[in-house]
């Protein structure tokens, strides 16, 4: 198997960055910042807003959200602040994880070789 030439892997890096704004981008311009709460978001911001009334709270449903969103509330940040907040993460994580996964993405990767097994390629 022939490894990726150097101008290969930073070519492959740039699109991964390029998708990884693409998404931020897609989160900012299809949702509102300043939509009301969802169910989801009125129960963990419950949890951690000042002032708030704790809502009846599973904590398998927000899995450490209210930790992402108690220093933000906790300084007076707004519920967009907080969507804003969340979605930058969201972002970068992706990149970081699939550079993380293999040197260059495509069918080397563990995700291009799991699509292509799920399709019947080897």
């Amino acid at each position: 198997m022939r490894l990726p030439r150097d101008s290969e892997v930073t070519l492959a890096r740039r699109l991964v960055v390029l998708v990884g704004l693409a998404y931020l981008a897609a989160q900012l311009l299809a949702f509102s910042l300043d939509r009301p709460p969802s169910w989801d978001e009125a129960i963990y911001l419950s949890q951690v807003a000042p002032g708030a009334e704790p809502l009846p709270f599973v904590p398998s449903r927000a899995r450490g959200i209210t930790f992402l969103a108690l220093p933000i509330l906790q300084l007076g940040g707004s519920l967009a602040q907080l969507r804003l907040f969340l979605a930058a993460p969201s972002s970068v994580s992706a990149p970081l994880l699939q550079r993380s996964s293999s040197p260059a993405p495509g069918l080397s990767s563990s995700t291009g070789r799991s699509s292509c097994r799920t399709c019947g390629w080897r």
